[in-house]
């Protein structure tokens, strides 16, 4: 009998640390998202919004933005260098949000506008480390 070569697939690159970091907090930052959307129809369906078409609007955009990001993280992971930007915006934009909240929130609820900002910052410092910055980007691997 003659033997065919094999197709062999080639390596998977492993993940850099700094990108497993990324990758739990922005899902994490997703999933909250989704648990704040969810929140949203909740008082929808009780009647409990005065405005339901501001609700519903605020429901479809977190919906949207915890697609985005899972998404982005998927790109990550994968070493796509097109999940960097989502990232680093939305992170830019949660510290932006959570710096405002911090000067205006009472001080029970601060310590959520504190976490977002740590958040956002662990994020937005791992996204500029050089593994991650390697693993997203073909030609700086080799």
């Amino acid at each position: 009998m003659v033997s065919r070569p094999t197709a062999s697939a080639p390596a998977p690159v492993p993940v850099p640390r700094p990108v497993v970091l990324v990758g739990v907090l922005v899902l994490l930052e997703a999933a909250v998202c989704v648990l704040l959307a969810g929140w949203g129809v909740v008082d929808l369906v009780r009647g409990v919004t005065t405005a339901p078409g501001v609700a519903v609007f605020l429901v479809v955009a977190g919906l949207a933005v915890a697609a985005v990001l899972v998404a982005s993280v998927r790109a990550l992971r994968d070493g796509r260098r097109g999940g960097r930007a989502p990232v680093v915006t939305w992170q830019l934009l949660q510290a932006a949000t959570a710096l405002t909240l911090v000067r205006a929130l009472p001080a029970p609820a601060v310590w959520a506008a504190w976490a977002a900002l740590a958040v956002a910052v662990v994020v937005g410092v791992a996204m500029m480390t050089r593994p991650v910055v390697v693993h997203t980007v073909p030609q700086a691997r080799g």
